[in-house]
């Protein structure tokens, strides 16, 4: 993924707010919705080398914290950290910038399954993503939005992985950065 976009999707998170009452385009919608997440989605599904896998509804960003590591911090700061090999599982649902960040694409929060434990969500290709303890009415409400927490790791990604946004940035010309 070109670096400029991910930077695009960051500050389009900070200058455009995001919640259950906050309307895009004069619409209400949810957060899949938001200018952000739909740059990055569009991206995955319009270049995704598998297009069994072009069908992202958001994402989440992973951040390498150590050279000649495959530890990875998630975007949301309350996601446990987790070992994430190159070619691991998830692989094929994944875009990296560079060598620090990794970005994994979820489908649409409108295809998650829902059993006794909850929603669970849905990588690209297939793979379990998440489980929430949350119900279908619940999804289909908006009273609980999986991509808020996309949203919500590119909003605080400048703070969070500073030195990573700057590397990002340095990618990016005249922006200030």
């Amino acid at each position: 993924m070109p670096a400029r976009l991910f930077v695009e999707a960051v500050l389009a998170a900070r200058a455009t707010g995001f919640g259950k009452d906050t309307p895009y385009d004069g619409r209400m919608a949810g957060c899949e919705d938001h200018p952000a997440l739909q740059m990055l989605s569009r991206w995955w599904n319009e270049n995704a080398p598998d297009p069994a896998t072009r069908q992202a509804g958001f994402m989440m960003p992973w951040v390498r914290v150590q050279d000649n590591s495959n530890a990875y911090w998630c975007g949301y700061h309350e996601t446990p950290n987790v070992p994430i090999g190159r070619n691991g599982a998830g692989a094929a649902g994944c875009a990296r910038i560079g060598d620090c960040v990794l970005i994994e694409f979820v489908k649409s929060q409108y295809e998650a399954s829902f059993s006794l434990e909850g929603a669970t969500f849905w990588t690209v290709d297939s793979l379990p993503w998440a489980t929430a303890g949350v119900d279908k009415d619940d999804v289909r409400s908006g009273d609980h939005d999986e991509a808020w927490y996309s949203l919500r790791a590119l909003e605080s990604f400048p703070e969070r992985f500073a030195m990573c946004w700057k590397a990002l940035g340095g990618h990016c010309s005249n922006d200030g950065f």
